[in-house]
């Protein structure tokens, strides 16, 4: 489907396959903000034809540049490529919205960074056979700020960086 020739249609529909929420994405092709309407115009099989193409754009994309990751692999694996990729990966899910994936990929930098995810674990016995708690607690401030400084020492053009 060619671009709808109704500009104001057009933004919609680009908005909506941005994942934005139908009443904003009406609101930001200029039309006064009306949920009904917005729900009305979304509904046209024209604007949901566009934004079913826009999306399968947006897949073909996501593939290519998948590809084009796996034509970029380094000869050996190391931390920087990890780091990098992972906060790639971080920035690809949260743009689409996927939050299991980007938590999962933050926990895996974390991971590198020696910040462990785990609440708690068992206890420990000590030699004096007294028990010793080994739990750990999760300070994500301090992941943030750790995660911040690593992305500072990667070289600038890294996605989230």
């Amino acid at each position: 489907m060619p671009i709808l020739s109704n500009p104001k249609w057009e933004q919609f529909a680009h908005a909506l396959a941005d994942g934005m929420k139908q009443i904003d994405a009406y609101e930001q092709a200029g039309y006064p903000r009306n949920a009904s309407a917005a729900s009305q115009l979304k509904s046209r099989p024209e604007i949901q034809s566009r934004i079913q193409e826009l999306l399968g754009e947006k897949r073909d994309i996501a593939i290519r540049e998948s590809e084009d990751d796996l034509d970029n692999l380094p000869a050996e694996l190391n931390r920087e490529w990890l780091i990098k990729t992972l906060m790639k990966n971080v920035g690809i899910a949260q743009k689409a919205q996927q939050i299991a994936p980007a938590n999962k990929a933050v926990e895996m930098l974390a991971q590198i960074i020696g910040v462990s995810f785990k609440a708690k674990t068992p206890l420990a016995d000590t030699p004096d056979g007294e028990p010793e708690d080994t739990s750990q607690t999760f300070d994500f401030d301090k992941a943030s700020d750790a995660i911040g400084r690593l992305a500072e020492t990667l070289p600038s053009g890294v996605p989230g960086a």
